[in-house]
């Protein structure tokens, strides 16, 4: 089923459009005159996009008016329903997770369960630099490591399967695309180690029953 959410005016000036001269000086009771209207004529969600501070040199492409995400869908949890509320999108690395949790977690709570987290990794490295974050792709592993082979002996034995796994090279495998010599996935730039990768695979097949 199709299912179509708005991104209200007010909380964020994109700088693509020209506002109407109504909005530059608009407050949170319109912006929840704005929501209840979508409400009403039956849009599922409205988004509320976020940044912390825009560089000047973001402001061009991004603008440089996003309102605080929570308190805002918690004041418009309060003036609305029935329609979901949406971060579009909160950014991973500007947080610590716990603080994403409770923050938002709280926010479901007193909306009655209507918050859509939307969560995304940040393209903007100015912002991360102004908020002395760390900027970047980050490996993020389970500690040890092991071959595919190994990893395949590990999964049937943990599941309770007799089955003997056979090693073979790469060059046996026959494919197309060349692979390289050494690619074990480890944690890397100060990332956290998880615990060992066997735990974790047992975890996962726990889940899976």
């Amino acid at each position: 089923m199709l299912r179509l959410g708005i991104i209200p005016p007010i909380v964020n000036r994109n700088p693509r459009f020209s506002p109407p001269e109504w909005e530059l000086n608009a407050e949170v009771d319109d912006l929840a005159t704005v929501i209840q209207a979508a409400e009403r004529l039956g849009y599922e969600f409205a988004c509320f996009p976020q940044h912390v501070a825009i560089p000047e040199e973001g402001e061009e492409r991004r603008g440089k008016i996003y309102w605080d995400p929570a308190p805002t869908m918690g004041y418009i949890a309060a003036r609305t329903s029935s329609i979901r509320l949406a971060t579009y999108v909160i950014v991973l690395g500007y947080y610590h997770p716990l603080q994403i949790a409770k923050t938002y977690g709280t926010l479901d709570r007193i909306s009655g369960g209507r918050l859509i987290l939307g969560l995304g990794v940040g393209s903007l490295e100015p912002e991360f630099k102004l908020l002395d974050r760390p900027f970047g792709v980050y490996h993020v592993a389970g500690d040890g490591d092991c071959t595919w082979a190994e990893l395949a002996a590990a999964i049937f034995e943990e599941a309770g399967i007799a089955c003997r796994v056979r090693p073979i090279t790469t060059e046996e495998l026959g494919r197309p695309a060349p692979r390289p010599a050494y690619s074990v996935l480890r944690s890397e730039k100060d990332a956290p180690v998880l615990p060992h990768w066997r735990e974790g695979l047992r975890a996962c097949l726990d889940r899976l029953g």
